[in-house]
């Protein structure tokens, strides 16, 4: 009860207890006390149990040493040495060099685990559970100077099912597919090219589910206006254009599957608030995926309300279908992606009247311009190695919400534009070239 001590391998153990003070603007202080465990700290408490946290990050690391070494770094080994001193978080760090070397390492200290290990809670009185050696440097995803003439990184997944080793996490189906695709097709590329695919919102998980769900879709069922909405999405080039509308009722179509292809999910949560413990997850679009291409005799497709019949996947697609419709009424009154997205920049506190709300931007999360109601491409950059430099970032040079540098920057990034950057190629270029800072001053 006092947490005092905690039970480990058959005996009791002192946990470490840190008090943090927290001084409270206005005057007072509040004291939290943060225990530490053999395994980390106690991040969680929660029906009589405490959770506590192995996480790599709580491990001494010696980052630094990587951007020192790659500043220095002239070739290959340089890279690769200097970037083994990075542990956590993992990150895809790229290479190139004038001598035409490319590489890309997912690079971190990333535990050698058992199947499942640290996905679930685990027994934390042995130390049997733990994970005390991770995956050797030189079994880390990577590639150097591959047969297709490029690397990159867009979240996706960087093994396929032949890699040895388990590990987990989110990996983003549709961006690195495309990516790839693009890059194989391309030729002599130049600078704009590579600003003009940094800022595609071209989407191949819309392309493939629409196509999917066109298969399914019985049109005789529908009427004059649920057609008019069809006629729009089978004109759609899937780019999720700030002016278009056929992005917003693909998405609500799409939502609309998911509820009524899991139904039982749909009906578990109408019970349930939002931020109840309880709440049941949708599968990840994978197993819809999959359904559609090649488990259409699933009995999840079987809606269990309607114990009368059993539906199929024409059943779920038109029902989806109409019931988008009905949600978005007349064609005319249909927000565009833009309205409809509301991508926001906000200010780090969130404080609303320093941030730029429903800014005039396309993009979606699985397209290459990445762009969501809260995130999106922050640092865009293209270098032509031995050459120019350009790149753009969202806000200002000011972090001075009175200045009128703060948001300078702003409109040119959503406009997909570039500033040409500073990009000294000799080691006296320094002294040819000036930067000017200005200091604002007045109230």
């Amino acid at each position: 009860a006092s947490k005092q001590e905690y039970l480990l391998d058959s005996a009791y153990r002192k946990a470490e207890h840190f008090v943090d003070t927290i001084h409270i603007r206005g005057g007072g202080i509040r004291l939290d006390t943060l225990i530490y465990t053999h395994w980390g700290p106690v991040a969680q408490s929660q029906n009589g149990m405490d959770f506590a946290l192995r996480w790599t990050a709580h491990l001494p690391t010696l980052e630094p040493l990587t951007f020192l070494g790659l500043n220095k770094a002239k070739n290959y080994a340089d890279y690769r040495a200097a970037i083994a001193h990075f542990a956590c978080p993992a990150q895809n760090i790229v290479f190139a060099s004038k001598s035409g070397d490319i590489a890309i390492t997912v690079q971190g200290k990333l535990p050698l685990r058992r199947t499942y290990e640290g996905k679930l809670i685990q027994d934390g009185s042995s130390t049997k559970q733990a994970w005390t050696e991770f995956i050797p440097q030189e079994h880390l995803p990577h590639e150097h100077n591959p047969a297709k003439g490029f690397v990159g990184s867009a979240n996706q997944h960087s093994t396929n099912s032949t890699y040895p080793y388990y590990y987990f996490g989110y990996f983003e189906e549709h961006r690195g597919r495309y990516m790839n695709q693009r890059l194989a097709e391309m030729k002599a590329i130049k600078i704009e090219d590579m600003m003009r695919l940094q800022t595609d919102n071209f989407s191949i998980r819309a392309r493939d589910f629409q196509l999917l769900f066109l298969r399914f879709l019985r049109r005789g069922e529908l009427n004059k206006d649920q057609l008019e909405l069809l006629a729009r999405l089978e004109k759609w080039n899937f780019q999720y254009n700030q002016t278009e509308i056929a992005p917003v009722i693909f998405e609500c179509w799409f939502k609309h599957v998911y509820s009524e292809l899991y139904d039982e999910v749909t009906e578990a949560n109408k019970a349930h608030s939002l931020t109840d413990k309880t709440k049941i997850y949708y599968p990840e679009e994978w197993h819809l995926l999959q359904i559609l291409k090649r488990d259409t005799l699933s009995p999840i497709i079987d809606q269990k309300r309607t114990p009368e019949r059993i539906e199929n996947l024409g059943d779920i697609i038109t029902f989806a279908f109409k019931g988008a419709a009905a949600e978005l009424g007349n064609i005319d009154t249909i927000p565009n992606w833009r309205n409809k997205k509301s991508t926001n920049v906000q200010h780090l506190a969130r404080i609303a009247p320093f941030s730029f709300m429903n800014i005039d931007a396309g993009g979606d999360g699985s397209a290459l311009n990445a762009m969501t109601p809260t995130n999106g491409p922050s640092w865009r950059m293209v270098v032509e190695l031995g050459g120019k430099a350009y790149g753009i970032y969202p806000g200002g040079q000011s972090g001075n919400v009175g200045s009128t540098f703060y948001a300078s920057m702003l409109e040119k990034w959503t406009k997909g534009e570039y500033y040409e950057l500073l990009f000294l190629t000799k080691a006296d270029a320094a002294t040819a070239d000036k930067i000017l800072f200005q200091q604002e001053l007045g109230g």
